[in-house]
């Protein structure tokens, strides 16, 4: 995640089981977002601008994933679980949290005109209506299919048998049924052509003007209020590390 920050600028969320929504309000928690309620349920009014022609969004750790592409009738790498009539693509990771990452079909979705909904948040925060570990989702990136491969050792391997008389290529992952996986080891985590999720996106959230980020979701919980007069603190983007865990003493 902080790696597609650093290329993409966007912050992801790449678990099957959450699709955000544009006004999504909820928790940045241990690199998860985690739900709470949303703009329209706050009375917080929002409009959504145009959306942008689709595009294909994809990453590969550089200098650790190597990407090997097997034709039909070539001979197999040593230790391939292909066979020399099968064709494929296999990905080697030579250091854990390598990524392969590749989103197709994806459309952009973002909040118009963001200055009203900032000074909303704010006078929100300040009469206590709005928790300061609270973010709201202001952009995402919609995909029609995304593929993410996470390496959890430094020998990591994932290999995909592609589908008779297909020729395989990265951007051939990302249709479903085109390959089947055939072996994979020291994979930490993996989706293959999903459908439906919503990978990447952007929030808004409480920050301090003079400090260098904002209170820990620690923070929080442990004073147990909020300062409302706080001349200190504006609206604006946030992350997870923004949210990081506070180690213990």
């Amino acid at each position: 995640m902080r790696e597609l920050k650093d290329k993409r600028n966007y912050t992801a969320t790449w678990l099957p089981n959450v699709k955000l929504s544009l006004g999504d309000v909820g928790v940045l928690d241990d690199y998860e977002f985690v739900y709470r309620t949303n703009l329209k349920n706050l009375g917080i009014p929002y409009k959504e601008g145009a959306a942008g022609n689709p595009a294909t969004y994809s990453h590969m750790s550089s200098g650790s994933v190597t990407r090997n592409v097997k034709v039909a009738g070539k001979a197999p790498l040593a230790g391939s679980a292909l066979a020399d009539v099968d064709a494929g693509i296999s990905f080697n990771f030579s250091s854990k949290d390598s990524i392969v990452f590749l989103a197709t079909n994806c459309v952009v979705r973002a909040i118009a005109d963001q200055e009203p909904l900032e000074r909303a948040i704010l006078a929100r925060y300040k009469a206590h209506e709005w928790e300061r570990d609270y973010v709201v989702v202001s952009e995402l990136v919609a995909a029609d299919r995304t593929t993410v491969i996470i390496a959890e050792g430094s020998q990591g391997r994932y290999e995909l048998k592609a589908k008779a008389g297909l020729a395989p290529t990265l951007e051939s992952l990302n249709v479903d049924g085109n390959f089947a996986l055939v072996h994979d080891s020291q994979i930490g985590f993996n989706v293959l052509a999903k459908a439906g999720m919503t990978p990447l996106f952007r929030c808004l959230g409480i920050k301090g003007i003079f400090r260098t980020g904002v209170a820990t979701r620690e923070d929080v919980v442990r004073s147990g209020q909020q300062d409302a007069d706080d001349a200190t603190v504006a609206v604006s983007e946030v992350e997870y590390d923004d949210y990081r865990p506070v180690p213990n003493p």
